[in-house]
């Protein structure tokens, strides 16, 4: 889809979310034009300085699946055009703006760092191309045909920016033909390119200092989007639509704070920073191509699934995948199903720490512990939120295998393992909370082989913790509490 379509689509659309491109795809065009790459981009890891006018004519150009939409605002927009005009009246040489990473691959160039500065440029370069000479349209459109922009975020942001450059360049004049000739052969940015896509992320970390560096779950979702089957694209521009609506943030948190510790704690692995070197624990199977018998039960799962839902396809309705946290992952459309399921069930912990639908039960060891970790002296501490942290991955780890059966004494099992280490300690660092969870008896690992909640609930192998041993200040509402329950004893 074109800028002026996509700009149109979106403001007749008010705003709703969509998957689009700069342009519609070439035939044979782009494998036709000018072999411009090798000139931008040398073969070494050494940078080349380029000016704009070379970046945004150069062919190959793409914006590859694991990128994020397209977030500079108008204020984003307004800034570079203002120090871009301030440094023309200052008569400097020349003006940098950055710098830009590459992934080749063929005769495509990929960004992987500088994706919003390269966008916004190119609209610039439309524009400037429709209104003048001192750009090629043909050559500018030729460019954009290779950017492909997703979602509705991108598309609201495409409109607006492309707004606020005519309003600049053509209807106010307030970013003149001196100042646009500048931007093209003045300002210049640092071009990187490399040819494996490993050390161009190795090398955007590196270099990074301004800029985001790209999260797990960005490089995850263009793992599973390439996991589509080519019939499933509508089902993969409505999983990417609902990917965007959710805040990075959000997914950051899911992922660092619930889903990885809890894949991880339950085969016994250690837990540190999430970070690329943990997304294989996301990578999974699919049941189309996956030949060996550990495959099968999901292709049943898989089968039955498709077949409910063309019948349920006449009346609405829909069928909800039975997905379970320590489940091989589903490649693909099921992977952004699973994100979709715990980002709803774990959602109402990230804005608070409330578990309404436990609280909602009247009374009972679930009700009464829960109230104490809400409202405790010391809840607000570092060490304590790392140990409300483990209790809430081991207990939505429960209600996730068992539901709420038996919850009371599940909620409490689990408080007396995970805030017996807080007692202890006058100092809970992270290492002391993940040690605790991966050595202290490992109830993760109990849970995950469990196959009824007895196997949790019998346990009884925690030790009572003697009065002597406690460190920790600003916990007598827990410790009140477990002198309750019987696990604090005085000798």
């Amino acid at each position: 889809m074109s800028i002026d379509a996509l700009q149109h689509k979106k403001e007749q659309a008010e705003k709703q979310s969509m998957s689009n491109s700069l342009q519609s795809q070439p035939d044979q065009q782009q494998h036709e034009s000018t072999d411009q790459t090798p000139n931008l981009c040398p073969s070494d890891r050494n940078g080349r300085v380029v000016k704009v006018r070379d970046l945004i004519t150069a062919a190959g150009l793409s914006i590859p699946e694991y990128q994020r939409p397209y977030k500079w605002t108008v204020e984003n927009v307004a800034t570079l055009l203002n120090d871009v005009k301030q440094a023309c009246r200052e008569n400097k040489s020349a003006y940098r703006l950055g710098t830009v990473v590459f992934h080749r691959e063929g005769r495509s160039l990929h960004i992987v760092d500088g994706q919003q500065r390269i966008v916004t440029l190119l609209l610039i370069a439309k524009v400037m191309s429709a209104v003048s000479g001192s750009l090629d349209k043909a050559q500018v459109k030729e460019v954009m045909q290779g950017i492909q922009l997703t979602g509705g975020i991108s598309a609201n942001n495409v409109a607006n920016n492309l707004r606020l450059i005519r309003q600049r360049l053509v209807e106010n004049g307030d970013f003149p033909e001196d100042a646009q000739k500048y931007l093209l052969d003045k300002c210049e940015l640092v071009v990187f390119c490399l040819n494996k896509i490993s050390e161009a992320f190795q090398f955007f970390d590196s270099q990074n200092a301004r800029g985001r560096p790209l999260e797990p779950h960005d490089l995850l979702k263009a793992y599973h989007l390439r996991a589509f089957q080519e019939s499933d694209s509508e089902t993969k521009k409505k999983a990417v639509e609902n990917w965007e609506k959710v805040p990075t943030e959000d997914l950051a948190r899911l992922f660092s704070d619930y889903l990885y510790p809890i894949r991880s704690w339950c085969r016994g692995l250690p837990v540190g920073q999430f970070s690329k070197d943990h997304i294989h624990l996301f990578k999974g199977i699919d049941p189309e191509k996956n030949d060996y018998p550990l495959g099968h039960p999901y292709q049943i799962i898989e089968n039955h699934l498709n077949f409910l839902e063309r019948c349920l396809h006449i009346t609405g309705n829909t069928v909800e995948y039975p997905f379970q946290l320590d489940q091989p992952i589903i490649n693909g459309r099921r992977f952004f199903e699973m994100v979709d399921h715990y980002y709803e069930k774990f959602e109402p912990l990230s804005q608070g720490g409330k578990w309404a639908s436990i609280m909602d039960r009247g009374n009972g060891w679930a009700k009464e512990i829960l109230d104490r970790l809400d409202d405790y002296e010391g809840r607000r501490r570092t060490g304590d939120r790392y140990v409300r942290q483990m209790f809430d991955c081991l207990l939505l780890y429960y209600l996730d295998k068992f539901g709420e059966q038996e919850l009371d004494d599940a909620v409490r099992k689990i408080f007396l393992w995970a805030y017996s280490v807080r007692l202890r300690q006058q100092r809970v660092q992270f290492s002391t909370m993940e040690r605790h969870a991966r050595e202290e008896h490992n109830l993760f690992q109990r849970l995950r082989d469990a196959v009824t909640p007895d196997a949790l609930l019998a346990y009884n192998r925690l030790k009572p913790i003697k009065a002597a041993e406690i460190q920790s200040t600003k916990t007598e509402d827990i410790k009140t509490l477990m002198r309750k329950l019987g696990h604090v004893v005085e000798k």
